[in-house]
Formats: C-alpha cells, sequence, structure tokens
C-alpha cells in the first residue's frame, strides 16, 4: 500500500470507531487517523486476537499489509506473555470518558509501546502533554522510542503504582491480559476536579512523586540530546577517516605511476 491508502484507511478507521463508541473527543479521532499503529506494534507478519473468536486463539497474518491492523482486533506484543496492543474501541471508550482537552497534562499507566498514549496526546493539542510510565523494561524501551517523533508525549520505565498523582489532570491505568476481550483489566480512569488555570502548579510541584518523575523526564531528554551529538560526533569522524584514506590511496596511486611532480605537489598540500 502507497502512502496515500494507508492514510485514508487510518481516515475510515478513525471514523468507524467515533461511529461504534460515539466518541466526542475531535482530538482522540485525529490522532486515530493520525498515528500509524504499525510504527508501535513492530513489522509484520503480525498476531491478532479477534474479540469476537478470543477461542480460537492469535491469528497471523497472511503478510506485512498494514490493512490488518485498522480494525477491532488486538495485536500480540508478546504472545507468550499474552500481552497485546489493546483492542481500539474499548480503549477509545476509556479515553474519551476522561475529557482530555487541549493544555491539560495526561499520564497514561501501563502505555505498553505507547500507541494510545500517542494518540491521547492529540487531544492535548495545543500546550498539554502526555505521558506514558511502563513497568516492563522491554516495553517501556519500545514506548520511549516509539514516542520520539511526538513533542508533547513522553515514556518511562517506572512503577505507576508508586504515583499519587498530583501533578497530573487524568490518569489512565491500564494492565494488559491475555484473556481480556479487551486488551485492558480492571481499567482506572480518575480526572482531578477541575482548577483556574492560576492554581495549576507545573509538572513535578506537587508531590514528591511528582517531582521525581519530573527529574526522570528531564534526564531522558538530557539523555537523547547526549545520544544525538555523540551520533553526529561518530558521523563527522567516520567522514573524516573516508576523506584521509581516499588521500592516502590517491598518492599511492601516483607514486606507483611515478607521477612525482604530482606527488611532490600532493604533499605539499598536506
Amino acid at each position: 500500500m502507497d502512502g496515500n491508502e494507508i492514510e485514508q484507511l487510518r481516515t475510515q478507521y478513525a471514523d468507524r470507531i467515533r461511529r461504534e463508541v460515539g466518541v466526542r473527543s475531535a482530538g482522540l479521532v485525529r490522532g486515530l487517523a493520525t498515528v500509524p499503529r504499525e510504527d508501535f506494534v513492530g513489522p509484520g507478519p503480525w498476531m491478532l486476537l479477534k474479540p469476537e473468536q478470543m477461542g480460537r486463539g492469535y491469528q497471523r497474518t497472511t503478510d506485512a499489509n498494514p490493512r490488518y491492523l485498522y480494525d477491532t482486533v488486538l495485536v500480540a506484543l508478546d504472545a507468550k506473555r499474552g500481552l497485546n496492543n489493546g483492542e481500539p474501541t474499548a480503549l477509545l471508550k476509556f479515553l474519551d470518558s476522561l475529557e482530555l482537552r487541549p493544555g491539560e497534562r495526561f499520564l497514561h499507566i501501563g502505555c505498553g509501546v505507547g500507541y494510545y498514549t500517542a494518540i491521547a496526546a492529540h487531544a492535548l493539542l495545543p500546550g498539554g502533554t502526555a505521558v506514558g510510565m511502563e513497568i516492563d523494561p522491554e516495553l517501556a524501551a519500545r514506548a520511549l522510542k516509539n514516542l520520539a517523533p511526538y513533542d508533547n508525549a513522553d515514556a518511562l520505565l517506572a512503577d505507576g503504582s508508586l504515583l499519587s498523582g498530583g501533578p497530573f489532570d487524568a490518569i489512565f491505568r491500564e494492565r494488559g491480559r491475555h484473556g481480556s476481550a479487551l486488551g485492558v483489566a480492571q481499567p482506572t480512569l480518575r480526572r482531578r476536579p477541575a482548577a483556574r488555570a492560576s492554581d495549576r502548579r507545573p509538572l513535578g510541584a506537587c508531590t514528591a512523586a511528582g517531582r521525581e518523575l519530573h527529574r526522570r523526564l528531564g534526564a531522558l531528554r538530557r539523555h537523547r540530546r547526549r545520544l544525538h551529538a555523540a551520533r553526529n560526533a561518530s558521523w563527522r569522524r567516520l567522514q573524516s577517516t573516508v576523506h584521509r584514506a581516499g588521500r592516502y590511496l590517491s598518492l599511492r596511486r601516483r607514486e606507483a605511476r611515478g607521477d612525482r611532480k604530482a606527488l611532490a605537489a600532493s604533499l605539499s598540500r598536506r
């Protein structure tokens, strides 16, 4: 499928879920139509669970065409452990009930690979932020990588049960379970009472856990900047090495041809 076909498929997928669930948030619908699920769940073929066919277990797609993902299916992240990217109609119903608004701060505990965190982040624009927390190291690493392109979303490896939730306007806590037709078990949704803008404190100013979260997010961003700088430095060193090797080979060729005049001119420019 080309890019236009996939974009059209996502738009149809978002509209279908909006109608089936009655999603009221235009931001969530926009996120569904924009966020590429295939970038989050990994390369295909995929192992899928259909809620109406749970007894049959996972079914493997015949190829890696993204069209399989834009349906009301769960996608295996780790089939052996029964960890899935949840079924979209259920997850969007929960997220929509939080009434996420632009400028708010949203915490997604048990974010998996970050797909629904990225969708929620669209509902918070402009000015809002979404943070995904994941206790599984492998999933947390994938979420951090997947959310890197999103300016208002981030992820970290942490135990969400230790956070009291002071600095956030809305919290969604989920736990994956193989046997659940929804892909989540016992979801918890919480909104704090509305407050005036002048009463809202910055992220990390409310609780000790919030301050620790803010510190860890800052450390992650600094780590990303260091990795980017190191990658650029490595590339510059490689270019310099290639350049020097090219000059050396050129000199050797001239020396072999006995072109002493050209050799002397080249050496004088070193």
